[in-house]
């Protein structure tokens, strides 16, 4: 068996020998050929799951879709049909969009974004001033978060001014208060918002101007607004806003703006919604050479103090007669005898009292329908038709139909 052996071994040494190499040198190549694909493995699954992780920090969009459609009728005819001192029911004895909107926003724990388009009468009236590029956009913004609660936002936003939304199905009334119709209902800047609790927000605006997109002049404006939620069901809200409104041709003119709203439900059945606006304008001293009687008038007129006051308030009710009819009241005052901030050409200004009512039915949860009548009483006789006859009052009546999908 010894001889066998060893003979056989002779004659198949080499075979052996290359039988060895082969083990030698194939054997690692294997192993590390596993190897590498087990890498590449390791490697592409690594690279799913961080393409994954990447698009989940994009936070998906919630949208929101929203038309408000109405027919108004007024007690007096005006030009072309076309309401002045408003952006809401605009146009009169004739169907027309007020607003129609799509809206996309969203938001995760670093970052979170808002781009909304619309279109409507409430567009035409309120963006008219701005450039055309600018004027179908509702919000666009981006905000990234700095610490823990503390975000930073820029673009365009709507305004951190008062309780009522440019949404009507939003409101307790179909049109607009006549302190939110002359306060800003967008504005253009950077935020800083800090969620100091679950029940105070500070949020700290630097903008463009008083609802500009593009800013008039050289200056940069600032705003605060403070947030208490209280009793789980109540908005104590204060905003102000700071800034030079005048032309860059035109000398300085600081405007201080402070609004104080608190807005909650008294019973499960009722809401209440109050409001008080004040405002203060450095005059305008006139730069042209005018005699001294005319002097002395302008300066009485325009508040020896140095500065412009203007200020307004509402109250509103909202009563939930059952879960698909409501009922709105509202009474409220305006007084800008300067018109710094509507602009009349009478002798007192632009100084008005309105009242009204309105009734609700909501059919489904998404849809509204509603019927307003309103009246508003000025001082002068600021209502002019188209036969150039003027009037004190206004009397309104309009009917709104409108939808909200989110």
């Amino acid at each position: 068996m010894k001889r066998f052996f060893l003979s056989f071994l002779n004659k198949n040494k080499f075979n052996f020998s290359i039988s060895c190499l082969i083990v030698i040198i194939v054997f690692p190549i294997t192993i590390f050929a596993e190897a590498n694909t087990l890498d590449s493995e390791i490697q592409a699954s690594e690279n799913v799951i961080s393409e994954k992780q990447s698009k989940s920090m994009i936070p998906k969009p919630d949208l929101t879709v929203f038309l408000d459609t109405y027919h108004a009728n007024s007690s007096v005819r005006f030009v072309e049909g076309t309401r002045p001192y408003v952006t809401q029911s605009l146009n009169t004895n004739e169907f027309a969009i007020n607003h129609a909107l799509v809206n996309l926003e969203a938001e995760n724990d670093k970052l979170r974004y808002a781009l909304g388009v619309h279109t409507g009468t409430y567009v035409q009236a309120n963006y008219s001033e701005e450039p055309d590029q600018f004027q179908y956009i509702y919000q666009g913004w981006v905000g990234i978060s700095l610490l823990n609660n503390v975000w930073l936002d820029m673009g365009i936003f709507p305004s951190h001014i008062g309780g009522e939304s440019a949404i009507s199905f939003d409101n307790f009334n179909y049109t607009r208060s006549l302190v939110a119709e002359n306060s800003p209902y967008y504005e253009a800047g950077a935020r800083l918002v800090w969620d100091i609790s679950s029940h105070l927000t500070a949020r700290l605006y630097a903008l463009n101007g008083w609802q500009q997109i593009r800013n008039q002049n050289r200056d940069l404006a600032g705003g605060l607004q403070l947030e208490y939620k209280f009793l789980d069901n109540w908005t104590f809200n204060f905003s102000n806003f700071v800034g030079n409104e005048a032309p860059s041709n035109e000398k300085r003119q600081t405007r201080y703006f402070q609004n104080l709203f608190i807005k909650g439900k008294i019973f499960n059945w009722l809401e209440t919604y109050w409001i008080y606006d004040i405002g203060f304008q450095k005059k305008n001293t006139p730069s042209w050479p005018i005699g001294l009687e005319d002097y002395h008038i302008w300066q009485n007129k325009n508040n020896p103090n140095g500065f412009h006051r203007w200020e307004g308030f509402s109250i509103q009710f909202y009563f939930h007669l059952s879960e698909r009819w409501k009922l709105g009241i509202r009474g409220e005052g305006y007084y800008d005898p300067n018109e710094k901030i509507v602009k009349t050409a009478s002798r007192n200004g632009y100084q008005v009292e309105s009242g009204s009512v309105n009734i609700d039915y909501l059919p489904i949860d998404m849809a509204m329908l509603r019927f307003e009548i309103k009246t508003n009483a000025a001082i002068d006789p600021i209502f002019r038709d188209e036969f150039n006859a003027t009037f004190r009052r206004e009397n309104l009546a309009v009917v709104n139909l409108s939808i909200k999908y989110n």
